[in-house]
């Protein structure tokens, strides 16, 4: 298999992004849901009753290795940011462990996360959010063909479909390093 050229692997990437977004809006929208919830997202307050939350999540880097972890949470603002809107905020740091395959040259990738997630409660059953973060550890960066080690800038976003007042299943992408999760969050 050929290595991908930084201009391939950010397309995939982007692809990979689109596709994720579009599963989203089909479960969306077969699941009786997607009814106009503008009222419930600009009355603050009504985000789920959650204190602390862990999710094991199973990934993929790229389309080419595994990645597995965990991710627990603390939320700090449960009003969040913005007055006007559902929003609430949590501060949350992971584990993060899998391998990047470029053709026949594999890396073991090791980072441990630190992130501010910002989620946007769109409607009873479904939030958005953006996670500005850093990670600490070995990751192979998007047109690098080696391993880094150090800190490193690691931005994510996402959407959780919020199954009842005990879990969620949790959806991501981590655009810089190029991995796609899913996992399960325990409410606390």
């Amino acid at each position: 298999m050929p290595k991908l050229s930084p201009t391939s692997r950010v397309s995939n990437d982007f692809r990979y992004f689109l596709l994720l977004i579009i599963i989203l809006s089909a479960l969306v929208s077969f699941t009786g849901t997607a009814t106009a919830a503008t009222p419930y997202l600009r009355q603050n307050g009504n985000a789920p009753k959650v204190e602390y939350d862990v999710t094991p999540y199973v990934g993929i880097y790229g389309l080419n290795g595994p990645a597995l972890g965990v991710f627990a949470a603390y939320r700090v603002a449960p009003n969040g940011f913005i007055a006007a809107l559902n929003n609430s905020v949590s501060v949350e740091g992971g584990l993060n462990a899998g391998t990047d395959c470029d053709g026949s040259d594999c890396q073991n990738i090791f980072t441990v996360s630190a992130h501010m997630r910002w989620d946007f409660h769109l409607h009873p059953n479904w939030s958005a959010y953006a996670a500005p973060g850093i990670e600490v550890g070995s990751e192979r960066g998007m047109g690098h063909d080696s391993v880094r080690h150090g800190l490193f800038a690691a931005p994510k976003a996402g959407g959780m479909w919020w199954l009842h007042q005990g879990g969620a299943i949790r959806f991501e992408v981590d655009p810089l390093m190029g991995v796609h999760r899913i996992g399960y969050m325990f409410l606390f």
